[in-house]
């Protein structure tokens, strides 16, 4: 449940959409500038999960920050609270009512995952094919993203954008589940403390790591 909930951070699909490929170029640009713009940022979001058969399985909600490079964190906060944390080396993911803490190098807790689309690592674009899409009935410009790795565990990414900049997430995976993940009340490129970054381990609490990774 954590890996999934890990593969999620960044990105979720409700349903799929019909779209419409155009300028390949055009949707570069804008994914650069997304890169280049966005140093920081600060958002309350809204998680939803849905199931093959269109079922609503998850929903929950919290608060994100996000300092490139690397750094992030996203403080769950309904139903249950979780704190999934990194300073781009090491990643926490927190549970406190198991009274434990994982702990992975960055790499191997976020890997190949759309987390990276928040994380700053400009090289991760290079990982995906991009165009931009229409989709009927929306207020957002919307980008499609492709893996180029088969096995990266989903099939597409979609971002959403409006006047003002990032707002929507959606993620499809390989065993058909669809999940958004909206942003709300977002402050670009906000000063954020590098030590918000990092988590200290409450004493007594269950360590889960690999002594030989770090």
């Amino acid at each position: 449940m954590m890996c999934r909930i890990v593969k999620m951070i960044a990105c979720l699909l409700v349903a799929i959409l019909p779209s419409v490929s155009v300028s390949a170029e055009e949707a570069k640009d804008k994914l650069d500038r997304f890169v280049l713009d966005l140093a920081s940022m600060r958002a309350g979001f809204v998680q939803t999960v849905i199931d093959a058969n269109g079922t609503i399985v998850d929903e929950s909600e919290g608060t994100m920050s996000m300092l490139r490079p690397g750094r992030f964190r996203w403080d769950y906060t309904l139903p249950y609270e979780q704190h999934i944390i990194t300073n781009g080396k090491r990643l926490w993911i927190y549970e406190p009512d198991l009274d434990q803490v994982t702990i992975k190098p960055y790499e191997a807790g976020v890997g190949e995952t759309p987390a990276l689309l928040l994380s700053g690592d400009s090289s991760v674009f290079e990982r995906f094919t991009v165009s931009e899409l229409e989709i009927t009935d929306s207020d957002y410009e919307w980008l499609l993203l492709k893996p180029l790795d088969q096995e990266s565990g989903y099939e597409s990414i979609q971002m959403g954008f409006d006047e003002n900049g990032f707002k929507v997430v959606r993620f499809s995976d390989d065993f058909g589940h669809h999940t958004q993940l909206e942003f709300i009340d977002i402050e670009a490129n906000v000063t954020l403390a590098e030590d918000e970054f990092e988590f200290q381990e409450p004493e007594g609490i269950e360590i889960i790591s690999d002594p030989g990774q770090f």
